[in-house]
């Protein structure tokens, strides 16, 4: 759903008489740090001559600075465009800077960087010798002024530098990018609804694409550190909360497949209440009809696995979470104080794993109380064959939500082409928690077929069980690997 937004042009609006210029350089005046006016003298100073590109600052309605900027642009020789936009948002508002820019090229950045004179020239240079590259993202150089400041530099410089020259695809960096107005436009643009995630959203189509996003360290950009964790927390929470919304919405970007999800999302279903519920019942009552003692053992201790996630759902491992950020942050202090340089730096990164953890588990739960919960419970990630068969391992024992038609139907799971279902032992389902009859159940050497009846059409569980695989080098709880699973009329 896209944001309102108020496209109406603020009085203190100045437009050049000329033709279109190259460069369309979009400044949020959001999450400034105070360093907007520092912004907007370092792009006024370009080299490059001033026709050739215009400044467009986009003003969120809670700017503060609103009075000292008509101050600024009055007293200058050098005229720029401001549009007032009611959203608040840094990415929303580069979106709607870029529906406002008249250049050929837009530049991408953030109010608390400034540019060395050269970059436009550096830019334009660049585009010309490189007439494959769609966009160009330039060099970010830290500016800090206290040790957590320095730590978070170190921190996200690594992280940047790893995108420019190691990573397949995160080649934009919003701070300081510049693209061709039309590769922007091909690839649907920054999107408000993902935050600051839409940096990596855009970058992925720019590579579904195949379009090339060039690196340009000459090109150099100052980037203010201010170390003050309520910024990190929140910046983080936003982060994560645009990836998480993504990747549950997101399946029709072309870049999605890209994106790997996190291991909170891809285990989101083991905290599934309702799931885990069904599969605690199925293994009490195999453990009670247990033909002997080593079987009740087994189906005990299973019960005994979902029996936290049954009762509690995602409670504990938020509760955890929680703890682990607020011990990570004690840490943090203390190294701040007594830590060396080396010491600091370690308690930053894992301070900042805490809150990305702690924000994602926060995030699904999010999602899960509005209705966009798991289908499944027990399954590990998805694995590729080299044939490129796609299958899943379950656990010894799991659930899952199917949705079955009115009348009789059939329940048919394709197994990993490597294994046969009849030789794994004790293999049982349930539907809503019914045991399958013997003759409804139907196991052949690459599919397991199950005949089942609905009164009414709507969504049940369907839980299983069966003995351990036995595999000494993967330390993993291995039951049975499904390649498909699909409903379709009985025969």
């Amino acid at each position: 759903m896209r944001l309102r937004q108020r496209r109406d042009v603020s009085p203190v609006t100045r437009v050049r008489e000329q033709a279109a210029p190259i460069f369309s350089v979009i400044i949020p005046l959001e999450f400034h740090r105070d360093r907007w006016e520092k912004c907007l003298r370092a792009w006024q100073a370009q080299t490059l001559a001033d026709s050739r590109y215009e400044l467009l600052l986009v003003m969120p309605p809670d700017f503060a600075g609103r009075d000292r900027l008509k101050v600024l642009l009055a007293e200058s020789d050098d005229s720029c465009r401001v549009v007032v936009s009611d959203l608040t948002h840094d990415i929303g508002l580069c979106a709607f800077g870029a529906e406002h820019a008249r250049g050929q090229f837009l530049f991408f950045t953030e109010a608390h960087c400034w540019p060395e004179p050269d970059v436009l020239a550096l830019c334009m240079k660049a585009f010309e010798e490189h007439r494959d590259w769609a966009g160009i993202s330039c060099r970010s150089l830290p500016v800090t002024s206290n040790r957590l400041a320095e730590a978070e530099a170190q921190m996200y410089d690594a992280d940047i530098l790893y995108g420019m020259t190691v990573h397949p695809w995160r080649k934009l960096l919003d701070q300081c990018f510049v693209t061709r107005r039309d590769a922007y436009a091909q690839c649907g643009g920054f999107k408000a609804e993902f935050g600051h995630f839409a940096e990596w959203a855009l970058a992925a189509n720019y590579h579904a694409y195949g379009l090339s996003i060039g690196y340009l360290p000459a090109a150099r950009f100052h980037h203010q550190y201010l170390g003050e964790l309520a910024e990190l927390r929140h910046f983080s929470q936003d982060f994560v909360r645009g990836e998480i919304r993504y990747i549950a919405d997101a399946v029709d970007e072309p870049g999605s497949n890209l994106i790997e999800p996190p291991d909170e999302w891809t285990s989101r279903g083991n905290n599934e209440r309702p799931l885990a519920s069904a599969i605690l019942k199925q293994e009490l009552r195999d453990a009670v009809s247990a033909a002997d003692h080593a079987r009740r053992r087994q189906h005990l201790a299973t019960a005994l696995r979902w029996l936290t996630p049954a009762i509690f759902g995602d409670g504990l491992p938020r509760a955890r979470a929680s703890l682990g950020e607020a011990a990570a942050y004690a840490r943090l202090r203390a190294a701040a104080m007594f830590g060396s340089g080396r010491v600091l730096n370690d308690a930053f990164k894992a301070y900042q794993a805490r809150v990305v953890h702690r924000h994602r588990l926060s995030s699904i739960a999010q999602l899960r109380a509005a209705g966009v919960g798991s289908e499944h419970c027990g399954l590990y990630d998805i694995e590729t064959l080299e044939c490129g068969t796609s299958f899943r391992w379950g656990e010894t024992a799991a659930a899952l939500r199917i949705h079955l038609p009115t009348g009789v139907s059939r329940i048919v799971i394709d197994s990993a082409p490597f294994f046969n279902p009849l030789t794994i032992t004790d293999l049982r389902f349930r539907l809503d928690g019914h045991a399958i009859a013997g003759e409804d159940l139907q196991i052949e050497p690459h599919r397991i077929a199950i005949n089942v009846r609905a009164d009414s059409a709507g969504s049940s569980i369907l839980g299983w069980s069966c003995s351990r695989l036995d595999a000494p080098d993967d330390p993993r709880v291995l039951g049975l690997p499904m390649a498909k699973i699909e409903v379709v009329a009985a025969t």
